[in-house]
């Protein structure tokens, strides 16, 4: 187990400290923090009946790690800024004392857990006027190139549109935003053209995975992965590194134990089927690592299925297969036909997916899982399902992607 004494609080200056409700554990020492993390997984882990959890933790950089961030915005036609002098862009305050629900967006000019050129971007969307009610902005920055996603009510985005036709100059804020990077709108991830017109989705790259060399994992290779602005991807580049890393870690790590205790056949070739594709972010780095083995990924958004089509083809990956669905209620897949399980799912976890499996806990392979969880809550419940099943925790990582704050991503390996 990693622990580490606490030592003195963090030693990061932040002009919105105590204020801002993005970093609530800035009063604690990276040490503590981390011992922090450790005591509430494993009390969590405690209320399963399963005890004495060997817990490694693996940290983020400090500061200026991320290449994107989610803002609120208060525009100057929100009535909750009719006491306040100007607009609001940035974080929900802290909580008061009373845990009271009604926050303010704190307005926030720079943030310290930003890369550079995302920095500056967010400080040039601060000089702008947003003439709207309120919504939520996303802003990214990867290989020099901006985007921005406006998440605004439908009637917020026909004004700005119309502004937009009708000044006809750059004075308006679709037009100034354009100046500065790629513009994505709605729910619908619409992109905004430079004659301000709403068109279908385009992929672009606004992250990257990592493929290793080999399997002892000392030396890897950035890979672009394609995506929507709106689109999911870790937080930042040098943290995702981590997680990838520690995840090929964990599951070589796993299957060396299996093979000398003759659970596995040495150098078997093997099946693998991944819930939570995603944009490749895991599928691409095991692919390289089990080169032998075949993959199907499996992916219910049909945009980020593109983008995975298109990777593969530029990057000749010829060992994975794609299938889109609903995995999560229906489209259940055979999973006898497979011998190891990756699971990436959404915040909700996995849904029904693997219940063919746990419903039969003495039934066919698989019989070994790898988990990457972004969300306790659900990881919990549906480790609880896959423990009624006859799958037991073998290895847990925490990878603390999020710093500073309340969350962190889990590595699990599962067997039975």
């Amino acid at each position: 187990m990693t622990l580490f004494m606490p030592n003195k609080m963090s030693s990061i200056v932040c002009p919105y400290r105590g204020e801002c409700a993005g970093c609530s554990h800035l009063e604690r020492s990276p040490q503590d923090e981390a011992n922090f993390k450790i005591e509430f997984l494993k009390s969590a882990l405690e209320k399963l009946g399963i005890l004495n959890s060997d817990i490694t933790y693996i940290r983020a950089p400090e500061q200026g790690f991320r290449n994107r961030i989610d803002l609120q915005v208060r525009g100057r036609n929100c009535e909750e800024n009719k006491e306040v002098s100007r607009q609001r862009i940035g974080l929900y305050s802290a909580p008061d004392l009373a845990g009271s629900k009604n926050r303010e967006v704190i307005n926030i000019e720079s943030c310290l857990m930003l890369e550079p050129g995302l920095d500056h971007l967010l400080k040039q969307i601060q000089k702008l006027d947003f003439p709207i009610k309120k919504g939520s902005l996303r802003l990214r920055s990867f290989a020099g190139t901006n985007g921005i996603w406006l998440d605004f009510s439908n009637e917020d985005i026909k004004f700005l549109l119309a502004e937009a036709r009708n000044q006809k100059s750059k004075e308006s804020l679709l037009s100034q935003l354009l100046e500065m990077g790629i513009v994505e709108v709605g729910q619908r991830r619409k992109r905004l053209t430079q004659d301000f017109k709403l068109v279908d989705s385009q992929l672009e790259f606004w992250s990257e995975t990592f493929l290793p060399a080999n399997r002892l994992l000392d030396n890897f290779s950035p890979m672009p992965l394609l995506s929507t602005i709106a689109g999911f991807s870790q937080p930042g580049s040098s943290s995702n590194f981590l997680l990838i890393k520690e995840s090929l870690r964990l599951t070589l790590k796993t299957l060396e134990e299996m093979e000398k205790t003759q659970e596995g056949p040495p150098h078997k070739k093997a099946s693998w089927v991944e819930f939570g594709a995603g944009n490749g972010n895991l599928t691409f780095p095991f692919a390289k690592v089990f080169s032998e083995d075949q993959f199907l990924a499996l992916e219910y958004d049909e945009l980020s299925l593109e983008g995975l089509e298109r990777v593969q083809e530029n990057s000749l990956f010829k060992n994975i297969m794609f299938q889109s669905g609903n995995f999560q209620k229906n489209h259940f897949v055979d999973l006898s036909h497979f011998d190891r399980i990756i699971l990436n799912p959404p915040r909700s976890g996995i849904g029904d997916f693997l219940k063919p499996l746990t419903t039969s806990p003495h039934g066919p392979a698989p019989r070994w899982i790898i988990y990457v969880s972004c969300y306790l809550e659900s990881f919990i419940k549906d480790l609880s399902n896959l423990k009624e099943g006859g799958f037991q925790l073998s290895a847990l990582s925490i990878v603390d992607q999020f710093p500073h704050t309340d969350h962190f991503e889990t590595v699990a390996i599962l067997r039975r």
